[in-house]
């Protein structure tokens, strides 16, 4: 079987280092689809803990960890799980409980009244939700 294939590779032979073109499209490339992963010395790094819902990750409270700045708050108006840190740590991996719902407000998480399925995976860390302009103006 092996006999029918050709050894000759010289019509493929692909000199990278030669080929502008082909740096500049893998460039472009890299840049494009891990954008969200550049870092420049300004940007700090914020994780904060969330568990799993039927409506994808939420952030346990309402306190954010950064490297650089410390503790930080979510901002009023965001969507949190009303529970503390530590309840949500002690939970089992993969398993599941009845969540509140919350709103932050000033750095609390209060309840709204929503109640949902939270799920707890064994990495917790989730990163900051994004604001659309809209509702960062609402909060304010």
């Amino acid at each position: 079987l092996m006999d029918s294939f050709s050894t000759d590779t010289t019509e493929y032979d692909i000199d990278l280092y030669s080929d502008n073109e082909t740096w500049a499209y893998i460039y472009d490339y890299t840049n494009e689809s891990s954008g969200e992963y550049v870092f420049n010395e300004t940007q700090d790094i914020c994780t904060i803990p969330g568990l799993n819902t039927t409506n994808g990750p939420v952030p346990v409270g309402c306190s954010v960890t950064c490297i650089s700045e410390g503790n930080k708050t979510l901002p009023s108006g965001s969507k949190c799980i009303n529970m503390t840190v530590e309840e949500a740590y002690a939970m089992k991996h993969y398993g599941t409980k009845e969540c509140q719902i919350g709103s932050c407000n000033s750095g609390y998480c209060e309840n709204c009244g929503e109640v949902t399925c939270c799920e707890r995976l064994p990495i917790m860390t989730m990163s900051i939700p994004c604001q659309t302009n809209a509702e960062k103006a609402h909060a304010a």
